[in-house]
């Protein structure tokens, strides 16, 4: 083997070695970063405070619907019980699942979990991206075994990925330089209410679903898979289909009967006469929430 050869091996293992040193150093601070972030703005930080801190006896999670529609003021004074809202925009049932089968893990368990789903993820015919929203777990990879397992089930590549501690951490940045430079949300509860506008009144439209569109048997597994989990750990799980202004025949669908014969779906989709309690097709505004909230309340009532 030549001299120069062996320099450019030298040289190949000595640059491994430094990115290596190099990506653990980096990981490690931002490992610290991101307690001081929780700690500093948590409603700004919802997963990592949902992963980390959270310890409401009601736990509300979702995604924008489960942030604007549940009031966790209302829940806490009606109930005589702590809730906090860890919902968040932009995330999926994957994202969901991960946060309830960590929170269950816990040796200080809440009573309750609200998870407020949409049907329309567990359809078969939805290509819905599924790594979207996971991007917030990233950081909890290394020492979280149900955040290895769903990042694992989208693809080697991503796993692959995992390896490197800025990878994980590289959507966060801007993130934690502005939780840890400015204030956090102001928020009860993890509550985030939508303004109530008497020039913004949306109106209802029509979707339909196919009947007989066959549901998602990943998703149903794990569906199952947490309602079992926290029926043995003495949490009750309760999922909610919360208010839409969207005049569809979901609860006809194959996907809808079979996620409601197997877990049971409250559902309180009922608002659609009143298009002044939304602030758009989705998302109820602050009125909405609270009339929302405080059926809840009597649902969990009968439940507790």
């Amino acid at each position: 083997m030549s001299v120069d050869v062996i320099r450019f091996v030298k040289f190949v293992i000595i640059s491994l070695i430094l990115i290596v040193l190099i990506d653990l150093g980096v990981c490690g601070i931002f490992d610290k970063l991101l307690a001081i972030a929780v700690n500093k703005a948590p409603n700004a930080s919802k997963t990592e405070y949902a992963m980390m801190k959270v310890d409401a006896e009601v736990i509300i999670i979702g995604d924008s619907r489960a942030s604007h529609h549940y009031v966790s003021q209302i829940i806490k004074d009606s109930l005589k019980m702590d809730a906090y809202n860890c919902g968040l925009d932009g995330t999926n049932f994957l994202y969901h699942y991960c946060l309830v089968t960590s929170i269950i893990n816990r040796a200080d368990k809440p009573r309750v979990i609200m998870l407020d789903i949409n049907p329309d993820e567990f359809f078969e015919s939805d290509n819905e991206e599924q790594g979207a929203g996971l991007v917030e777990l990233y950081p909890f990879y290394p020492q979280n075994k149900h955040v290895q397992n769903v990042i694992h089930s989208i693809g080697p590549w991503e796993q692959m990925k995992m390896l490197s501690g800025m990878y994980r951490y590289n959507s966060r940045l801007i993130m934690f330089a502005q939780r840890l430079m400015g204030t956090d949300y102001k928020s009860t509860g993890g509550y985030e209410a939508f303004p109530i506008s008497a020039n913004r009144v949306p109106k209802k439209y029509t979707k339909q679903y196919c009947l007989t569109d066959g549901i998602k048997q990943d998703y149903y597994r794990k569906i199952n898979e947490l309602k079992e989990r926290c029926e043995a750990e003495g949490v009750r799980l309760v999922l909610s289909f919360s208010p839409m202004l969207i005049q569809s025949n979901i609860l006809q669908t194959k996907v809808y009967k079979t996620l409601n014969e197997s877990v049971g779906i409250v559902n309180n989709n009922d608002f659609l006469e009143d298009p002044s309690l939304f602030n758009d097709n989705v998302h109820l505004n602050h009125n909405g929430a609270v009339e929302f909230t405080n059926k809840i309340v009597k649902e969990l009532r009968t439940i507790l």
